[in-house]
């Protein structure tokens, strides 16, 4: 899978004015949790919004539209309208995909994914019997 990260987006508002914002996911921690948080577009539902964790690496995307219609003696006016979004980060450790709670607050979408517990690496002591 590509990234495509944009590293100056001047030129970006200069094509569409204001209505395209570049912003970057947060990514935090605790002793328990890994907290991802991100804006999402304001109108989306979500029912519309799939939240996906593989391998270290939380997906969020979604898709929203809709159309409107005026029909009245000799005029008809169509309008249609969509926004989609798709993002990916890639998570410090190991989380529980089962555990992970999302939340969509005011246009901030909030994931909490619990810490997938670490395996002890280090030497363990067998004990040998005589047979």
């Amino acid at each position: 899978m590509m990234n495509f990260e944009i590293v100056n987006a001047s030129w970006w508002g200069n094509l569409f004015g204001d209505a395209v914002s570049v912003d970057m996911p947060s990514v935090n921690q605790d002793n328990m949790n890994v907290i991802v948080s991100m804006n999402i577009p304001n109108n989306m539902d979500p029912d519309e919004i799939v939240v996906e964790i593989k391998d270290q690496q939380v997906r969020v995307y979604g898709k929203t539209g809709q159309q409107q219609e005026v029909r009245e003696e000799g005029f008809y006016e169509k309008k249609v309208s969509s926004s989609s979004f798709n993002r990916s980060v890639s998570l410090p450790c190991e989380v529980d995909a089962l555990g992970t709670r999302a939340e969509l607050r005011d246009g901030l979408l909030i994931i909490t994914m619990p810490k997938v517990a670490a395996e002890d690496k280090s030497f363990q002591k067998i004990r040998v019997v005589r047979v």
